[in-house]
């Protein structure tokens, strides 16, 4: 899921029920470990507060899939 995937809540209430109706693809390894994080909205969307959250939702920080090991 990406970030403008999500869904907007402003009661914890609410993000509990979201991360329980999860379970049927964590239980299919489709979604590890959901959680809620604090954002803001801005012009282009919601926008993580944390600088954590922001380096997460631009995706890895490095090459993923394209390791060669060494012989």
């Amino acid at each position: 899921m990406r970030l403008g995937d999500a869904h907007d809540v402003t009661k914890e209430t609410e993000a509990e029920e979201l991360i329980a109706n999860t379970e049927a693809d964590v239980a299919a390894c489709r979604v590890v470990e959901p959680y809620a994080m604090t954002v803001e909205k801005a012009a282009r969307g919601l926008k993580p507060v944390s600088q954590r959250e922001r380096i997460r939702a631009r995706g890895p920080t490095v090459p993923y899939g394209h390791h060669k090991p060494r012989a």
